[in-house]
């Protein structure tokens, strides 16, 4: 890996190579952007109306679970001002503003952009991963909400950022459970993890509410920041309303067959899950993958079968056609809410995880979930299950 894509990423690289390498296909297309739309030369004061008071959204452009919630987000509301940054190579080039109800947008260097430009009846900090200047922009979050003590403030926890810069909390490609004198994690920038939370924690100390998608994720967050009132972190599952899954019908007359759904080749996805279960699992359990390719494993296995990436709406289709009755949820690092569960879960298909995190919150109390300690124990109970069949 090049030296200048290892500035964008904290060790180990290997984990995060898929959020890279889309940070570098977005940060291109939106430099792109930057130019051609520099020469119209718009500011803020430009695309909002003065007499109308906005909700500023500010997130992060790189699509995922989070993208699906701000779509949502948006789709009902009015007033809306949508804050992402423009970066390249771990730097902030410029903040987009636009309008969402306008479509008009506005470019501003980040030391130039002023909150009190704005007349804002909340703030939603919905995700920062990727911002460079994060310390300036809460300061300036939290200089407003002290002079403007009505604007409704408010951070979501969609991932582990806020905790940590390893926002997938994995030390030596484990869960770190937050026990950081155990490990010796280095981030970018030489930031201590007890930096990182002050400047974190000033911000939640100030705001009025913090939207975690999980009692698991309240939980962790409870653990890195005891000083915050626990009514203050509300607890505000996902809204599913947008996704139409069924129960598929006739799943218990079929054979046993395993799925894997998603981007289960990144380490903190479960690849080293997977690969064990390739081999562990008996050679006469047929295994399909829907969203990775043949490239990301090495198995000699027979009944595999790589179905490629695939469109959300087409998830239960190929699930049908492939036959799969059985789906390992790898991942070894907690999930926030997790959208792949909720759907599988719309379609009552069997669910295996580990436990850890949200995954394993919504799979305990499923009647057809299965938690595990561990992957030796996955592979233990599936087995057993195809002997019980056969």
């Amino acid at each position: 890996m090049s030296p200048a894509i290892k500035k964008i990423l904290k060790p180990p690289y290997h984990a995060c190579r898929a959020l890279c390498q889309k940070i570098i296909l977005i940060s291109k297309k939106l430099i792109l952007q930057h130019k051609r739309n520099t020469q119209k030369n718009k500011t803020i004061s430009d695309i909002v109306q003065k007499h109308k008071s906005y909700t500023l959204f500010i997130t992060h452009h790189l699509g995922g679970g989070t993208q699906q919630y701000v779509e949502n987000y948006l789709n009902d509301k009015k007033n809306v001002l949508l804050l992402y940054n423009i970066s390249y190579y771990n730097v902030d080039l410029c903040y987009c503003i636009k309008n969402v109800a306008s479509r008009e947008q506005a470019l501003i260097k980040p030391e130039a952009f002023f909150l009190h430009d704005l007349k804002l009846a909340a703030i939603r900090i919905n995700s920062l991963v990727s911002f460079s200047s994060i310390d300036m922009l809460l300061q300036k979050i939290c200089a407003y909400k002290k002079k403007y003590s009505n604007c409704i403030t408010e951070c979501c926890i969609h991932d582990f950022h806020a905790l940590c810069p390893n926002i997938n909390l994995l030390a030596n490609n484990t869960f770190c459970n937050l026990e950081c004198t155990a490990h010796s994690c280095t981030f970018q920038e030489n930031i201590s993890i007890g930096d990182w939370r002050t400047t974190w924690g000033t911000l939640f100390s100030c705001i009025d509410v913090i939207i975690c998608f999980s009692t698991s994720s309240k939980e962790l967050f409870l653990r890195a920041y005891p000083s915050i009132p626990q009514d203050k972190v509300a607890v505000v599952p996902h809204d599913m309303s947008f996704s139409h899954f069924t129960p598929i019908k006739g799943l218990e007359m079929l054979p046993l067959h395993v799925g894997f759904i998603g981007a289960v080749a990144n380490i903190h996805k479960g690849r080293t899950v997977v690969q064990h279960l390739l081999n562990a699992l008996n050679e006469s359990i047929p295994v399909s993958f829907i969203g990775a390719v043949k490239k990301d494993f090495k198995t000699s296995r027979n009944r595999v079968t790589f179905t490629g990436f695939y469109e959300h709406d087409n998830l239960q289709r190929i699930i049908e056609k492939e036959q799969i009755t059985l789906v390992v949820f790898p991942s070894i690092c907690p999930e926030t809410f997790s959208y792949v569960i909720s759907e599988l879960q719309q379609m009552e298909l069997p669910i295996i995880c580990l436990n850890v995190g949200a995954q394993a919150e919504k799979v305990r109390v499923y009647h057809k979930g299965i938690v595990c300690n561990n992957m030796q124990e996955i592979a233990e109970i599936i087995n057993a299950m195809e002997e019980k069949n056969s």
